[in-house]
């Protein structure tokens, strides 16, 4: 058989296996998810988008992040995926909407499947994000007044997640922002080890462990305020402070 013949065959053989899959099982064509994230819609029945909030889409069975997006101007996200089974996760990383998983859920566990099919589009349709609350307050080291570069997280045992961690101004003041509505436990540890830091970490309200913390109650666009920390140094340790 000559050369060029016996090429020509090799690539058609190529083709049919790439467009009828290996050892004749077909290749299933990929699906996609779509939606689009806003705020609601106006009196006049108007969707109001949110830009640059991410998308997280997960394997509904291992719970692994498979890719993420960000919605356009419009509100409009998609991903293109093989056929299965997913969940998705929203955050608002710039503005003050509680992150949410799909649907209105605040774990990945209670999360609703989203169901790919080959060569379709699944869409989750309009996903409303609600505004967070927020936690503010002042650290201070007892003896020393405010502390800076105090690291400030809120903890949600209900629902398993915690906050992005804060640090202190230089005023001591720091604010937690966009929080889903719920009960919460508030640690202060300081990031400084200069001497005669670091100081103890603490829980709100002068508790030394999680499980006995004060916990504080966050609302929707409403702000818990005045949920401060007096940081105390190790025993033995202390400051001293005068005038030249």
């Amino acid at each position: 058989m000559a050369r060029t013949s016996l090429r020509l065959l090799v690539v058609v053989a190529l083709v049919a296996a790439v467009l009828g899959g290996v050892g004749g099982v077909a290749v299933a064509a990929d699906g996609s998810i779509s939606g689009r994230v806003g705020e609601g819609f106006d009196t006049q029945g108007n969707f109001q988008p949110l830009e640059l909030v991410d998308v997280f889409v997960f394997d509904a069975g291992t719970g692994t992040q498979l890719d993420a997006a960000t919605t356009n101007a419009s509100g409009l996200f998609s991903f293109t995926l093989a056929p299965g089974t997913y969940k998705l996760k929203f955050e608002d990383n710039i503005g003050d909407f509680a992150f949410e998983y799909y649907n209105n859920e605040l774990s990945l566990a209670a999360a609703d499947v989203v169901t790919v099919t080959s060569g379709s589009n699944t869409s989750v349709g309009d996903v409303i994000l609600q505004v967070g609350g927020n936690i503010t307050g002042v650290v201070t080291g007892q003896g020393s007044g405010t502390l800076s570069a105090v690291q400030v997280v809120a903890f949600n045992e209900a629902h398993g997640f915690q906050s992005s961690p804060v640090l202190t101004a230089i005023d001591g003041t720091y604010s937690i922002i966009g929080l889903p509505a719920g009960a919460y436990k508030v640690r202060f540890a300081d990031t400084v080890t200069a001497p005669p830091r670091p100081y103890q970490t603490e829980w709100y309200n002068d508790k030394v462990n999680q499980s006995s913390a004060t916990p504080v109650t966050v609302t929707s666009d409403a702000t818990t305020a005045g949920i401060n920390a007096v940081l105390t140094l190790p025993a033995g340790v202390g400051t001293i402070s005068g005038t030249v």
